[in-house]
């Protein structure tokens, strides 16, 4: 490929140029890393960042005079490790002495001008080994008059670009590797242009940025690779704040930087790719391409580690996803057994707009203003929660939890309140709270914290049954799971989460929309030995943006798609399942009460499991028996159903063989309940169990005993 001509033209210090080596380039490489970036720095907290581990990227100069610099970091292990990390600023010829003595190559390279003199701070590794490159670097090239030749000469690609002012002439500074072997790439160059030419040429090239800089002309220096399909982001004329949330909402690492002052105002142009794993990643790009506005996501697997993290620690307005806080206070309270679920509590009903309003009171029972509260979002039973138990303690239950940057300020519903003095919440203080719970902070009270906020509907965008039951028979096709066994999975299971949602009208036609989720969730999952379950905290949120609907579309998405892998990988374990079933066959005849007694069966019906078998409608407190066998056509010689009128018992048939008997006896309204374990035993996954109840009844018979009708236990388990 040909470069393209520089609208600019040197001093030469070269390398040799001989064998090509392997690509290492931190500008190139994806895989996730720690990384930092840093201005303002002096050369002893340079050091500092480098002696806890972290190797320079890219090196910018921020003044020289007094000398302070920028740099962006990353972890030097795994693929970004590299030996003999170094750095220096200096004249040419000491950066050039600096080269030599450490056998060394330049990574990062940029001119100042202190006193009228040019100098250079310059970030360099070991040229040897798995990191010897071909390489030259030149400088004082005036207008890039020279470039071009160069390039060519070598064989190189640019690597690093940068420009400098001596009086009224430009001149270029700049650092090659030979375009051959590992390293050679479809790449451009363009100097001295307008942002506006810059773009033009990275869309016309299908590229993407590796070096971007602001030069004394207030025009723009770039070098471009052709895209391969990574996530990469630009910037320019950024302050710190706003670069820092552009890489956290991307999920991203800064790899070069370029610093320039324009008045008294520091600005920044930044070049990042993706630092995040494929669900972060996928997740993410969901929500970057569905909506404006800060957006975040959350999941971590309890006991396990965290699976997605997007701004998952960035505190946001939640709206109604903050009343887990309440919910928890409360809960807390009864915990402690200072309060019950049945105390009346004074409920305000009167509202303007969302906003609770303190008229028309009435008095609701705890667990009425929970459910109201959890289940339908009602502000007024959220308000009367934290009249009774005060804003400062539940924020010390939020505290006590764990929940270190989430806090209840203001009154929910009410927008001017919101705007004014939002709530605060991170997904991490909210998978906090939920995994305290799930790990006893509310002790026997968790069953009644799960029950009053169980999601039965699909409020969207909630983690709700019927969201949860569509993804779950989505992935079992793709498993090739049967409807029945994708049926039972979804009855086990259980899901807890709390939206919340806020439109304000900015005025002017603007409005700014939020949404959030948070939550809890455990998945069954199957082993030989039996059901396991994974359990789940996170959620997605979004705020400020400008479109409800393409909103609610992208965080709908988004948390999706962040549980759908975890749903498809428990449900994988279900491969080779067999589900256990209970049949029941044959019928019972009449006792003395009048009634003929029945046979039921419950539980799960299979290895490693609890069944009960239950009878009703038989003689209160009689003797039974339940005889439990292997057949229902054979008992020894005789065949099965058998007959029994001959014995006198007319209408009665035995219909099970009695191999096992189990006695025992009937209550005060002639019921029993007989539990069997299933052992273990992935032998028995398809074997069938036959029961059937014998009641002693002297009176209704002369055999003095009546029958049920029989269950089939077919039981499963995997094999």
């Amino acid at each position: 490929m040909k470069p393209a001509k520089l609208l600019l033209a040197a001093s030469v210090i070269a390398g040799a140029f001989a064998n090509p080596a392997s690509a290492d380039d931190p500008r190139e490489l994806t895989d996730l890393t720690s990384w930092v970036w840093y201005y303002g720095q002096t050369s002893s907290q340079i050091n500092t960042i480098r002696g806890n581990g972290y190797r320079l990227v890219d090196l910018e100069v921020d003044s020289a005079s007094p000398l302070r610099f920028a740099a962006a970091f990353v972890k030097n292990s795994g693929k970004y490790a590299a030996s003999g990390t170094s750095w220096w600023y200096g004249t040419a010829s000491f950066i050039k002495s600096k080269v030599s003595s450490l056998n060394a190559r330049i990574i990062s390279l940029e001119p100042f001008i202190s006193g009228g003199n040019v100098y250079f701070a310059a970030a360099m590794v070991h040229n040897s080994g798995s990191q010897y490159k071909n390489w030259a670097w030149y400088y004082g090239d005036a207008n890039g008059a020279s470039m071009a030749s160069r390039i060519a000469a070598n064989s190189g690609r640019l690597i690093d670009m940068d420009s400098y002012k001596v009086g009224s002439t430009l001149y270029y500074s700049y650092v090659m590797i030979r375009n051959t072997g590992a390293d050679q790439r479809a790449w451009w160059y363009y100097g001295n242009r307008t942002m506006s030419q810059t773009l033009s040429s990275l869309s016309t090239n299908k590229a993407r940025f590796y070096n971007l800089s602001r030069n004394a002309n207030g025009r723009y220096d770039s070098i471009m690779l052709k895209g391969t399909g990574e996530h990469a982001w630009y910037y320019y004329g950024q302050t710190p704040a706003s670069l820092t949330a552009h890489w956290k909402q991307n999920g991203a690492r800064i790899f070069d930087l370029d610093s320039y002052v324009v008045g008294s105002t520091r600005y920044f142009t930044a070049l990042m790719l993706n630092n995040s794993n494929a669900l972060t990643t996928n997740v993410g790009q969901i929500l970057r391409s569905g909506t404006d506005g800060k957006t975040g996501a959350y999941l971590r697997r309890i006991g396990g580690s965290q699976l997605a993290g997007l701004q998952e620690d960035e505190a946001f307005e939640p709206a109604s996803s903050i009343k887990i806080m309440h919910h928890t206070a409360a809960m807390r309270q009864v915990r402690l057994g200072n309060a019950k679920l049945t105390d009346p509590i004074l409920v305000y009903t009167a509202t303007s707009g969302s906003c609770p309003v303190d008229a028309n009171g009435v008095y609701e029972s705890l667990q009425t203003v929970l459910s109201k509260m959890m289940k339908n979002s009602d502000n007024n039973r959220t308000e009367a929660i934290r009249k009774k138990f005060g804003t400062s303690y539940i924020n010390a239950v939020g505290t006590a939890v764990g929940m270190t940057k989430s806090k209840v300020i203001h009154r929910i519903g009410c927008g001017s309140q919101a705007i004014a003095n939002p709530n605060r919440l991170t997904l991490v203080d909210s998978g906090k709270l939920f995994e305290s719970v799930r790990n006893g902070y509310l002790g026997s009270s968790k069953d009644d914290f799960y029950s009053l906020m169980l999601n039965t509907t699909n409020n969207f965008p909630n983690w709700g049954s019927t969201r949860m039951t569509q993804i779950i028979s989505q992935e079992a096709s793709k498993l090739g799971i049967s409807s029945s066994v994708a049926n039972l999975f979804k009855s086990m299971v259980e899901v807890a989460t709390k939206a919340g949602n806020y439109d304000f009208n900015l005025g002017g036609g603007n409005w700014d929309y939020y949404l959030s989720q948070t939550g809890w969730f455990k998945l069954p999952c199957r082993s030989s030995f039996g059901v396991y379950y994974r359990e789940y905290v996170g959620g997605v949120f979004g705020e400020k943006a400008s479109n409800k609907t393409k909103l609610g579309n992208a965080v709908g998405a988004a948390a999706v798609e962040l549980i759908r892998g975890e749903i498809h990988s428990a449900l994988a374990t279900w491969k080779g399942y067999v589900g256990g079933t209970f049949t029941a066959f044959g019928s019972g005849c009449k006792g003395s009460n009048g009634q003929v007694a029945s046979q039921s069966a419950s539980g799960l019906p299979e290895t490693g499991q609890k069944v009960e078998y239950k009878l009703v409608n038989a003689p209160k407190s009689t003797f039974t028996f339940l005889t439990v066998g292997g057949s229902k056509t054979n008992w020894g010689p005789f065949n099965l159903p058998l007959s029994l009128i001959t014995l006198g018992a007319p209408g009665c048939y035995l219909r099970t063989d009695p191999a096992i008997q189990i006695a025992g006896g009937t209550n005060t309204s002639g019921q029993q309940t007989v539990a069997l374990n299933i052992p273990y035993n992935q032998a028995l996954v398809g074997a069938h169990l036959y029961s059937q109840f014998w009641i002693v009844d002297l009176k209704a018979n002369d055999l003095g005993l009546t029958f049920t009708r029989g269950i089939d236990t077919m039981i499963g388990g995997k094999k």
